[in-house]
């Protein structure tokens, strides 16, 4: 009989696993990375994290017409995405490694994914936002002192901090996004205009 409750307990297990690391089902609302994004051809991108797996789906008329997918194990540490923003015919998304203070940029085009750049923060932060415009990559950066980070990244290489909004600014501050000219807050503001 204990032999038994061993086998059915390990098979259980296997069961889990084996579940958590394929692509059956629907997203579950936990997985999903804050933030989907809509592009020019109406398609919408949502980002999600499971398991071993990351995932970018393409929605059309609430239907899934794509899926990226990646996993989530890089160079020996955890990975995640943290955000997805959409491009003209793609996507490009934040992924963290570890902790979270090395990042990469990548760029997603035709199921393909093309590393960017990348970095280390200098801070401990939590991506909120990513953005594209006027061929510029804007990731904006929630502090753990509430401090607002916005970093750009242009088509010829260059990355660098444009931006830091300091805590007492922004008192109470639980996520910020900037598209490159505006900066909007999910409190205490409803937008800072840079």
């Amino acid at each position: 009989m204990k032999k038994m409750s061993i086998l059915l307990a390990a098979l259980l297990v296997v069961m889990l696993a084996v579940a958590g690391a394929m692509p059956w089902g629907l997203p579950a609302a936990e997985d999903l990375v804050s933030g989907p994004t809509t592009r020019e051809d109406g398609a919408t991108l949502v980002a999600e994290n499971r398991w071993f797996l990351s995932r970018i789906y393409t929605l059309r008329e609430g239907l899934v017409s794509e899926v990226y997918a990646e996993s989530r194990i890089r160079d020996g540490a955890e990975s995640r995405i943290a955000r997805a923003a959409a491009l003209e015919n793609g996507a490009c998304f934040v992924r963290v490694l570890g902790d979270g203070a090395d990042w990469e940029l990548v760029k997603l085009e035709n199921g393909q994914a093309e590393l960017l750049h990348k970095d280390t923060f200098e801070n401990e932060v939590t991506v909120t936002g990513l953005q594209f415009r006027d061929g510029s990559y804007w990731i904006t950066a929630l502090g753990t002192n509430g401090a607002i980070y916005v970093y750009e990244y242009n088509g010829a290489g260059e990355f660098a901090l444009r931006m830091l909004l300091p805590a007492w600014w922004l008192s109470g501050t639980e996520t910020a996004e900037y598209d490159g000219e505006v900066i909007d807050l999910e409190k205490p503001f409803a937008r800072i205009t840079m």
